[in-house]
């Protein structure tokens, strides 16, 4: 990927998604950097309030660029952002410019992956098998390629590293309750302890667990259960949409967490959470992932999505719900192709 130019200078794919978090922010943009790729567009990213990824990143390509705000070309817009189903046709069949024939720069609003439907184009195939990409790659190396952190953030970032792999085993574990910011499914407890077992099933005395969740009790604990081995970084955790008035130590904090979650020995995650499919995605191990369970009496709006979603059993098969084929009962390592197609 380090050679990648685009051979159509004068044409451009544009990232402008800021309605989501960051997980699914960066599968969106990862996506649609592989369309670009695909199909020779220069790609670009948005610059969004209070703070943008050129914050905290920097890369050999320039797509913090603005030069296609000035540019004098016709638009087009895609919005890919609830149901990528509508525009299958137009990633799976076919080259940009035979959809958008006008269009030099088009917009694209996008909280989705899409890596797996650009590998059902034949063109895009061969096209992105000539900078070694893969489906199983694919997100790996578009990230790699697009972002290596900015020279105060990478000293911080490289000591942080540091101090976690100095053990002899280092566990990553992500708990998503969605008892912050009106997210569902909120978890039981039940499913707090799972992640506990999990993570006990691997822990050896004197390695380091580095746990990073929405809900800071469940950090208190880990505390409680592992002692000194578990590191968290400072602060209360911030949803990057819906977290009102973060601070630019905020905002990298979540960009450190994924990258430190995807470079530890074990990795245990959520599958409810597109979060924790991107640090698979980005480490390419599998993972352990828990069983989900629900409170017996949740609260709104988690009731609301439990109710329009159980079956005639009164039960909801939460793994196909997700995109997924392995059941997950109490614990289990999975293999993380399973997290590649997000739903």
């Amino acid at each position: 990927m380090e050679n990648y130019t685009a051979k159509h200078q004068d044409k451009f794919l544009v990232y402008c998604t800021d309605s989501c978090g960051m997980g699914d922010r960066l599968l969106g943009i990862a996506s649609t950097f592989l369309l670009a790729v695909a199909n020779g567009y220069q790609f670009r990213i948005k610059s969004f309030e209070p703070y943008g990824l050129a914050e905290v990143f920097t890369s050999k390509y320039s797509w913090w660029s603005d030069d296609w705000i000035y540019a004098e070309v016709k638009r087009g817009r895609m919005n890919i952002e609830s149901d990528v189903w509508s525009y299958s046709r137009i990633l799976t069949d076919g080259l940009i410019t035979e959809h958008y024939p006008n269009a030099k720069c088009i917009n694209v609003h996008s909280n989705q992956n899409f890596i797996s439907y650009l590998f059902q184009n034949y063109q895009y195939i061969s096209e992105l098998g000539k900078y070694g990409i893969t489906p199983e790659n694919a997100f790996q190396k578009a990230i790699d390629f697009l972002f290596q952190f900015e020279t105060g953030f990478s000293e911080n970032y490289k000591y942080l590293l540091s101090q976690l792999k100095s053990s002899h085993k280092y566990i990553g574990v992500h708990v998503r309750t969605n008892r912050k910011w009106g997210d569902v499914p909120e978890i039981s407890d039940d499913t707090v302890d799972r992640y506990i077992q999990a993570t006990r099933s691997e822990y050896q005395k004197g390695g380091k667990i580095f746990v990073c969740s929405d809900d800071e009790s469940v950090i208190s604990l880990f505390k409680s259960k592992f002692g000194d081995d578990v590191v968290a970084l400072p602060g209360k955790a911030k949803h990057l949409e819906k977290s009102k008035d973060q601070t630019l130590q905020e905002f990298s904090k979540i960009l450190f967490e994924i990258w430190l979650l995807a470079e530890s020995d074990v990795f245990i995650g959520s599958y409810w959470s597109n979060f924790s499919r991107l640090v698979t995605l980005k480490q390419m191990k599998d993972p352990i992932l828990v069983e989900l369970q629900l409170e017996e009496n949740p609260q709104p709006p988690t009731k609301m999505w439990r109710d329009s979603r159980m079956g005639q059993n009164g039960m909801i098969d939460f793994e196909k719900e997700y995109g997924m084929n392995t059941k997950i009962e109490g614990f289990r390592y999975t293999p993380h192709i399973e997290l590649m197609s997000i739903k």
